[in-house]
């Protein structure tokens, strides 16, 4: 099914592509092989974010992983059971398959397994995938 926030990320994506500034090119100078309004243009257009939209993506991913990661906490004390991890991510719409799943965790676990992740570095890992 589709999940209805994910519909919101994807409105507020379209509204971000429609309120961005058009990227003025320099005077004189065009991209070689492209033409003027020319399919190139046309895709960086489509894919220009200004900064400040790129943040307010970034600081929306963050609120989401920390109440994701929140509802798993143990303790309250900023960790949670490395068992969890799976079920968190696709909480967040994400679908990893075991073996992208177990990458993901040995690259969260400490040098010496614990059986338990810091939202740190869960935000570190998972804020580059998603």
């Amino acid at each position: 099914g589709i999940n209805a926030e994910y519909m919101g990320t994807l409105s507020e994506c379209l509204f971000f592509f429609a309120m961005a500034p058009k990227k003025k090119g320099k005077k004189g100078k065009k991209k070689a092989g492209a033409a003027e309004g020319g399919p190139d243009e046309l895709i960086d257009e489509m894919f220009y974010f200004p900064p400040e939209h790129e943040r307010l993506r970034r600081e929306i991913a963050i609120k989401r992983l920390r109440e994701a990661f929140k509802l798993f906490e143990r303790d309250n004390n900023g960790t949670c059971d490395v068992r969890e991890i799976g079920t968190i991510i696709r909480s967040l719409g994400l679908n990893p398959t075991e073996a992208q799943l177990r990458s993901i965790l040995e690259e969260m676990e400490e040098d010496e397994p614990t059986g338990f992740i810091k939202y740190e570095k869960f935000e570190e890992i998972v804020l580059a995938i998603v």
